[in-house]
């Protein structure tokens, strides 16, 4: 089927994806014409929508309770069940403060003309914008005095004094602090008494003061539930001093409720912002209705018919524009921000392997010492040195080293990417719902920086966004051998990151078949069998790759470096095992991430156009597919120990190209909502029709400039040298001219890889280059390799980019 043209909408067949009825549904109850039709659709629209405004308000409603109790000779708190006893005899502790981080948007604290920091209360409209996005807060305090029966509200009869921070009251009598900072109120020198204080929509880091009549000298008991960490500083002199006491790891782990809670409010949390947004396109569409003239539609044409109908869709070309510019943009942050090298150990060990498979070899032999040269992630197994990860990534990174360019595989990938999201947004919709959806893209800092890293998401990215449209033509055309590429595409993807590639095909998968079921189980079942079917060939070598490196098919090379490194809940998956509740907080952790990286907007917008189609009951079946696919791929690292965090939610960047579609959807569909309405009552005034999705734009307009002001220009700042890695030591090695050596690295404590790693990428695999970097394992270890090399020159360089000669001994 050949796609739409502009503003065309495709008439149900049982041929095309994008109408294959829901229950006997059309796509849009606004097909039913007139107050009967608008009767049905408000009384549907009123049922959804209390649904989600039940779900909003319960997610609201999370409380983690913080108990203290103060007493001559020990504190004690107690948060939710876990318990912290402050290790010291504390000094009377007279001022009882509170603090709050506020949301955590240091990115904004950048004016991008001056490039300086500056004070939020000197521009009211960013101090604005904060409190919006401000969430956690401390309810009503009560204390317990030594002898009273009972809590009182800690300011019945005392006055919170201001000590730092942006701090108001809600309308929910909450205290919250758009900035890091605290207030504080004095209890009379009390030496005894409990404190209760309900932490509500706990996320960022809180804290409870306690100190004397100065309130430079006490305790600080902190709670970070976003690292499910709870500890106790000392005060001395306003300053941070520890911490003196911390609960283990995971012991502080708010209840299974308010994990759920803490989920919802994040999926659900753009619903007030939808609401004022479709208020306000109604709103100045009513009032423009009395301010224009009835236009006949004879002599203006038929609105409900856009004036584009019938032209070719030319947006292909500016999709190549955006394309092109992708590819300028990612290439440029590649080059110059993260200066073509790795900068986590996940992409150091994929690029260690794509040196090896440019070699024409599956491994490296093992060095003699290999203690000069271990790197994390970097396998030492049977006398062979190997990546732990997958081989579909590096073997498209080895193209890259061949032309000594591995750090434009990346660029390039996402730049296709964004083609395809322009390809299936016109295959299922329109050119310039594709073309919307790919512009949304180029601006979002979690696509640009991540493509210009070395990880493997952009290329799973862009196999699963090639297996998806090839699927989507595959089903129009009723073509075997374009459902067999689908499944190659998928499994291309499965040899980069094979979770993520069924999780996603499932969830794309299982809604699909559900919209075949007209064609009959027969031809289903040939489908399903032609989409395996180009599968296989990539499983095979999938097994093949941990045959050879590992001695079993099934056994990943992961295993091999940690064999906890698994699938699934239980005690045996992570180091200290995996639970729902686990998945649930590492949901909450790359959601938080998801809505402030995705686009650069404020949080509670990031979904809110995503989930228009579906609120306002015009979701079409592809809308839900694309949102089975995303929500799949969101269900299925739950079930996976680690949360991921790096570039942003990296685990749920393959599914980019959804999110993408679906926001431009709901930015069309959002602004098309009141002119469809008015003209099934039908009006045929031009400016009512013209006017929510007037209001639509501008809102739109207002978020990008808040990424291109405010949130991309610190993206900038903080990428270059990114997680501690940057190319000081490698250039001060080059810039001295330095040749057939062996330079010894500082490698610092046995958390900071990043020392030895920013070096570690400029070796081959066999150890045979111009300048060999080596882990400084002290002078006397160090002579040991330098008998290894006995023709070379020595050199040692420490964590600043000092580099110093070194002579071999005479013995």
């Amino acid at each position: 089927m050949e796609p739409l043209s502009v503003g065309e909408r495709a008439e149900p067949t049982d041929t095309h994806i994008n109408n294959f009825r829901l229950s006997g549904a059309g796509p849009s109850l606004l097909r039913i014409g007139g107050w009967a039709g608008l009767v049905i659709l408000i009384a549907a629209f009123a049922l959804l929508n209390a649904a989600v405004a039940f779900i909003y308000l319960y997610s609201y409603s999370e409380t983690l309770p913080v108990k203290v109790t103060v007493s001559p000779g020990q504190v004690i708190a107690v948060a939710e069940s876990t318990e912290l006893i402050l290790p010291a005899e504390p000094p009377p502790l007279s001022r009882v403060g509170l603090y709050m981080t506020g949301p955590r948007l240091s990115e904004y604290a950048g004016w991008p003309t001056a490039g300086q920091w500056f004070p939020y209360d000197e521009v009211p409209a960013l101090t604005w914008l904060l409190r919006l996005q401000t969430e956690s807060a401390w309810g009503q305090v009560f204390i317990k005095p030594a002898g009273a029966e009972a809590f009182l509200p800690i300011d019945e009869n005392r006055i919170w004094q201001a000590g730092s921070g942006d701090w108001y009251v809600t309308r929910s009598n909450e205290l919250t602090s758009s900035q890091s900072g605290f207030i504080y109120i004095d209890v009379d020198e009390q030496t005894s008494y409990q404190l209760y204080l309900p932490l509500n929509r706990g996320r960022y880091s809180a804290g409870l003061v306690l100190a004397g009549p100065s309130g430079d000298d006490g305790y600080l008991l902190l709670l970070r539930p976003e690292l499910r960490d709870m500890n106790w500083w000392r005060i001395v002199n306003g300053e941070w001093i520890g911490p003196v006491a911390t609960v283990p790891y995971r012991a502080f782990v708010k209840s299974m409720t308010s994990q759920i809670q803490d989920v919802l409010r994040l999926f659900f949390g753009f619903y007030p912002s939808f609401l004022v947004v479709l208020a306000l396109g109604g709103l100045v569409t009513v009032l423009a209705v009395g301010a224009t003239r009835r236009v006949a539609p004879t002599a203006r044409g038929e609105m409900s018919q856009p004036a584009s109908a019938g032209r070719p869709d030319r947006t292909w070309r500016f999709a190549a524009a955006v394309v092109v510019a992708a590819l300028v943009i990612t290439g440029y942050i590649a080059y110059f921000i993260l200066e073509r090298m790795p900068h986590v150990q996940d992409s150091v060990a994929y690029l260690f392997q794509a040196k090896v498979f440019a070699l024409g070899r599956l491994w490296a032999p093992l060095p003699d010492i290999i203690d000069f040269f271990r790197h994390e992630f970097i396998v030492e197994h049977a006398g062979k040195w190997f990546s732990k990860y997958p081989p579909g990534h590096s073997l498209l990174l080895a193209l890259g080293v061949l032309v000594n360019a591995p750090w434009l595989v990346n660029p390039i990938a996402g730049a296709l990417s964004l083609g395809l999201v322009y390809l299936i947004g016109r295959r299922l919709y329109d050119g310039p719902t594709g073309l919307l959806a790919a512009g949304l893209g180029l601006l979002s800092p979690f696509f640009l920086f991540m493509s210009g890293s070395m990880m493997a998401h952009p290329t799973a990215l862009f196999f699963v966004l090639l297996g998806t449209w090839t699927m989507i033509v595959a089903l129009d055309s009723n073509r075997l051998t374009l459902m067999a590429l689908a499944g190659l595409s998928f499994g291309s993807a499965f040899l980069v990151r094979p979770w993520t590639a069924v999780v996603i095909a499932a969830g794309l998968g299982i809604f699909f078949l559900i919209h075949l079921r007209r064609r009959g189980l027969p031809r289903i079942a040939v489908m399903a069998v032609a989409f395996v079917a180009g599968w296989l060939p990539m499983a095979a070598a999938y097994l093949a790759y941990n045959w050879a490196l590992t001695g079993f098919p099934l056994q990943t090379t992961q295993e091999l470096w940690w064999e906890f490194d698994k699938l699934g809940f239980g005690p045996d998956q992570g180091p200290y095992g995996h639970y729902l509740i686990d998945g649930l907080w590492n949901t909450s952790r790359n959601m938080t991430e998801l809505l402030r990286h995705l686009y650069g907007w404020p949080w509670p917008f990031t979904l809110m156009f995503a989930l228009a189609p579906f609120l306002t009951l015009r979701a079409r079946p592809a809308d839900f597919a694309l949102l089975a696919g995303w929500l799949a791929l969101v269900a299925g690292y739950a079930a996976w120990w680690a949360d991921g965090i790096m570039y942003g939610p990296r685990f749920y960047f393959e599914s980019l190209g959804f999110l993408l579609l679906l926001t431009a959807r709901g930015i069309r569909e959002l602004s098309a909502i009141w002119p469809a309405i008015f003209r099934r009552l039908g009006g045929q005034r031009r400016w009512p029709q013209r006017a929510g999705p007037m209001v639509v734009c501008a809102f739109v307009g207002l978020l990008i400039a808040h990424n291109l002001a405010l949130y991309m220009p610190q993206q900038w700042i903080l990428y270059h040298g990114y997680n501690y890695v940057s190319r000081k030591s490698v250039n001060a090695v080059e810039q001295a001219g330095v040749t057939n050596a062996v330079v010894f690295t500082h490698v610092g404590q046995w958390f900071e890889w990043w020392n030895y790693g920013e070096v570690f990428s400029s070796n081959s695999p066999l150890l045979d280059t111009e300048v060999i970097f080596a882990r400084d394992l002290g002078d006397v270890a160090n002579q040991q390799l330098m008998k290894e090399y006995p023709t070379r020159k020595f050199y040692r360089l420490d964590s600043q980019g000092g580099l110093a000669p070194l002579a071999p001994s005479e013995d």
